[in-house]
């Protein structure tokens, strides 16, 4: 299992690629990132609630009331465009920095030579 801290700035892109695939609710979010993890990170419910409310702020997300659950309604979370872009961005960024960390994790340099 990977520690949070090793994917803690990647929260927000992690949440917005679940969300690509459809409206959900916090639960299903923290369920969804296990499983597409394949069990080797697991999101926090506090880290979880304090990035969708930031993703909020920015309107990278729409927060909407969706189904009650046990009486309380359930807050749904959808992508908006603005968000789609910043995750686009994002993406693209990651294989850069995957890129550039293959040059020093697998020994290709110019001063091995």
């Amino acid at each position: 299992m990977v520690a949070g801290e090793a994917l803690k700035g990647y929260n927000d892109v992690i949440i917005l690629r679940v969300l690509l695939d459809g409206d959900s609710y916090g639960y299903e979010i923290a369920n969804r990132i296990r499983r597409m993890a394949q069990e080797r990170y697991s999101i926090k419910q506090t880290t979880l609630y304090s990035a969708l409310n930031r993703l909020a702020r920015l309107e990278y997300v729409m927060p909407y009331d969706g189904v009650e659950s046990f009486g309380r309604p359930r807050m749904y979370y959808k992508v908006t465009e603005k968000g789609k872009a910043y995750y686009l961005s994002q993406k693209a960024l990651w294989f850069e920095v995957v890129d550039i960390m293959d040059c020093f994790v697998r020994g290709e340099s110019d001063e091995d030579d």
